[in-house]
């Protein structure tokens, strides 16, 4: 898999240079997998970013303060560990193992605090369970289209502990990447504050207006088909790479 992105990535910097009018750089696929390494230090992933194309360079984020991403894998507590399995709700559907989020709630206290050892061990050490990127995947019909695989979207139902997992970092994630402008501003969904009826708003008024005082308009709508499985791996992880995350938040994504 890393091979193969690495070539990828290779063929794109050269096709940005180009349609950029940019002198094309050479990097080596074997610095590609050292820039995506799990090992590599800050300095060489910075060092080997420093040589690509300019205009490649501005795809990615610039790093966030260390001492801002520190506190996103601050040490779980028994109390919060709680306070999450009931914020997720007993009804969250389970992964491959059938473990729900009821399961965790029940455990006698003993088994609670091992739980939040565990999820510690994984932020200390990086380590994420191999279990955790299994999942069982079901087609749901899009509204009532007739059923054909065009008209399915597929949905993965995961660990209820990874979700108790991810959500945490989620929470504590979005107002650093809202603070420091890593989103682009047109953004609206999926981020703090944000509202996906304002912008359809905009547009109503503005068709409104342009129809009531007769002013020439064209509007165009764009809909990316199969959006959130067309970012490329190692644009996922070069991303991560560039933020400077903890590793115990690049790993889940390492393609391992």
């Amino acid at each position: 898999m890393m091979q193969h992105a690495t070539k990828v990535f290779s063929a794109q910097t050269k096709f940005v240079s180009s349609a950029w009018g940019i002198p094309t750089y050479d990097v080596s696929h074997d610095q590609i997998e050292a820039l995506l390494s799990t090992g590599s230090t800050v300095r060489a992933q910075q060092e080997l970013f420093q040589k690509m194309p300019i205009g490649l360079q501005m795809c990615f984020p610039s790093p966030l303060p260390i001492q801002e991403t520190s506190q996103v894998l601050t040490p779980w507590t028994l109390a919060e560990f709680q306070q999450a399995c009931k914020k997720q709700g007993k009804y969250t559907a389970p992964g491959p193992s059938g473990a729900t989020t009821q399961h965790w709630q029940n455990l006698p206290i003993e088994g609670q605090h091992a739980v939040v050892e565990f999820l510690n061990h994984i932020q200390q050490t990086g380590v994420w369970p191999t279990a955790w990127k299994h999942g069982h995947i079901y087609p749901i019909p899009k509204g009532d289209k007739a059923v054909a695989w065009e008209n399915m979207r597929p949905i993965t139902l995961l660990e209820t502990l990874m979700k108790l997992v991810t959500r945490r970092i989620l929470e504590r994630l979005q107002p650093i990447l809202a603070k420091h402008e890593v989103l682009h501003n047109s953004q609206q969904g999926f981020i703090p504050g944000g509202d996906i009826f304002e912008p359809l708003r905009t547009v109503l008024h503005t068709y409104e207006l342009t129809k009531l005082q007769n002013i020439p308009a064209f509007f165009q709508y764009l809909d990316f088909k199969n959006a959130y499985c067309s970012v490329p791996h190692w644009g996922l992880a070069l991303s991560l790479a560039c933020l400077q995350l903890p590793q115990a938040l690049k790993t889940p994504f390492d393609g391992r």
